[in-house]
């Protein structure tokens, strides 16, 4: 995958993942509030559960994502030095 196409997927998971986070901080700040029914209570707790693993799955693709952009830099590290040394070998040898 192109470098640029792995740094957009990276960046829009991190930007997902700070907003399951943002979401969940507001409906955990929500459940606190004062006046609301069990039934009121419970919903809320539905959606900051669901907003919860959310989270946790975005969590896992960016890391993924990461990981694999890491291996591919490494990987176009070393096909880069090898080919920076064959270049030299035929330098030396007519």
């Amino acid at each position: 995958m192109l470098p640029s196409l792995h740094r957009l997927k990276i960046n829009t998971l991190k930007a997902q993942v700070d907003l399951r986070d943002a979401v969940c901080r507001s409906l955990a700040k929500e459940f606190e509030a004062e006046g609301w029914s069990e039934k009121q209570r419970s919903v809320i707790h539905h959606r900051w559960e669901v907003a919860l693993m959310d989270k946790h799955c975005l969590q896992l693709a960016l890391e993924r994502e990461e990981r694999l952009e890491r291996e591919e830099n490494e990987a176009n590290r070393q096909t880069d030095r090898q080919s920076g040394s064959r270049r030299g070998e035929n330098k030396t040898n007519p």
